[in-house]
């Protein structure tokens, strides 16, 4: 049974107009990972920027501040922050 997702990185940085590769594991009611994926989630984004159907976020070409960004079903939630910063 999925009760709890694990998105990585867990806090990271990039540069404006970046990438971030995020990786979901899936852990039941064990804490065991689950060895098949649900596949249920979706990633959502409080901040600025996009992510792709790769599973990459995209920071905005300018700005800065923290982006939450976390996968999740409804019911069970994995979350992770990106800082974006801005290139001096």
């Amino acid at each position: 049974v999925p009760w709890e997702f694990q998105v990585t990185p867990s806090s990271t940085m990039v540069l404006n107009g970046g990438t971030v590769a995020l990786d979901v594991k899936e852990f039941d009611q064990f804490g065991d990972p689950l060895l098949v994926s649900t596949g249920s989630w979706h990633f959502d984004l409080e901040g600025p920027g996009y992510i792709d159907n790769d599973g990459r976020y995209h920071a905005p070409p300018s700005g800065t501040g923290p982006v939450t960004i976390r996968a999740t079903n409804g019911t069970i939630t994995g979350v992770t922050i990106v800082n974006v910063l801005d290139l001096l």
